[in-house]
């Protein structure tokens, strides 16, 4: 089963955009894919967008004030037991959240990728999406009252039936060390939870804030003057040209009854809606594969078709009450959105053939976006919406 990520904006080849990428597709291998699937296809249309000079020369001078004054310090704890106590599922993925994001860090500042989620991680976190899947999250276990340290010893206990094995495949038994393991594993995970609040709030310095901000409206700006091609023929899209070199390659892996699942977050999906209905592109993917292109499942993510349709930017507005339809090549197509991720949008009031859901990342405006795939539940999700796929 070839799957094929596609990327949104402001995402450049960093060690911490590295990192991520090498967490996500870990994790799509270890709770998506099927064993002796491909590793996922990961586009690199973001370096064919916008390019700044390093120097940033329109940026006011850093030293004119511009940190965000945050008051006298961070509490050193968040208080996950009570979140636990009121929402026991919401406070097992963020606490994983919290966990990869500095698996991401740790790995970005030490140059090795390894590090950004290793073989325990991945049985913690398989562990998690399973249990959440059972359906058996009992908020009474949490005491409100005790400290982050209680509720990682109880989420361990929890989590310790759903660990099957250990990542060495040998038995995980209820004596020995297994619970010793899980929980260690759950404090390197989740240590420091208030330091990540307290980096959340550090990132809103200038100088990284404004460069996200114009790398995100360069990118849109970038592929809108581009969307047509450098001459007007859609194949020759810079933006498009490795999306078009990844979707051939991942239908050429295919088997006959093997589905091809394409994942897009944020413009990526309008990107990919474009691509999709754009005759020339199609025709180059199956002058590629000797084929017609066949998207079994497509999954949007915190993605903005919606809008874009509605501005009218996919060709002339629709008669009210009429829908853009779904592309040809697509058999289904979920999308994905968060109420608190102002940049997601809803596609079923503006498409025909797709379906909707709501997911909670249980996050800050200034997280939602970029928090999908590092929360338990939200792959718990996708591998129930990907067993009904026709």
């Amino acid at each position: 089963m070839p799957l094929v990520f596609v990327h949104g904006v402001a995402t450049r080849q960093t060690p911490e955009y590295q990192a991520r990428v090498r967490q996500r597709d870990a994790l799509f291998q270890k709770l998506v894919l099927p064993k002796n699937s491909p590793p996922p296809f990961d586009p690199d249309w973001g370096s064919n967008a916008v390019k700044f000079d390093p120097t940033l020369p329109w940026l006011p001078n850093p030293d004119a004030g511009e940190a965000w004054s945050v008051g006298e310090g961070v509490a050193g704890d968040i208080g996950i037991s009570r979140i636990a106590h009121a929402r026991p599922a919401l406070a097992v993925d963020l606490a994983f959240a919290a966990g990869l994001e500095r698996r991401i860090h740790d790995a970005a500042q030490s140059g090795d990728l390894a590090d950004a989620l290793t073989d325990d991680d991945i049985a913690a976190f398989e562990a998690a999406v399973r249990y959440l899947e059972a359906g058996a999250v009992d908020h009474n276990l949490f005491d409100p009252k005790s400290a982050d340290s209680e509720f990682l010893v109880t989420l361990a206990g929890q989590l310790k039936p759903q660990l099957a094995t250990s990542p060495a495949g040998e038995p995980m038994g209820l004596a020995g060390d297994a619970l010793d393991w899980l929980g260690k594993g759950l404090r390197k995970l989740v240590d420091p939870i208030a330091s990540v609040s307290s980096d959340a709030v550090l990132r809103l310095i200038r100088r990284p804030l404004s460069e996200q901000v114009a790398l995100f409206l360069g990118d849109i700006f970038v592929y809108l003057r581009w969307r047509g091609g450098i001459n007007g023929a859609g194949a020759a899209n810079p933006i498009f040209a490795p999306i078009i070199r990844d979707l051939a390659a991942a239908a050429q892996s295919r088997t006959k009854d093997d589905p091809l699942i394409l994942i897009c977050h944020s413009l990526g999906a309008v990107i990919l809606y474009d691509l999709l209905t754009d005759k020339t592109a199609l025709e180059e993917i199956t002058a590629k594969i000797g084929a017609d292109l066949i998207i079994d499942s497509w999954v949007t993510v915190g993605a903005q078709p919606g809008l874009f349709a509605d501005m009218g930017l996919y060709g002339p507005k629709v008669p009210p009450g009429a829908r853009y339809p779904r592309p040809t090549c697509v058999r289904q197509w979920f999308n994905v959105y968060d109420y608190t991720d102002v940049l997601s949008f809803a596609c079923d009031p503006v498409f025909d053939g797709v379906e909707d859901f709501k997911f909670d990342n249980v996050t800050s405006l200034l997280s939602a976006h970029s928090a999908y795939f590092q929360r338990p539940e939200f792959y718990s999700r996708l591998r129930s919406r990907l067993k009904q796929a026709p």
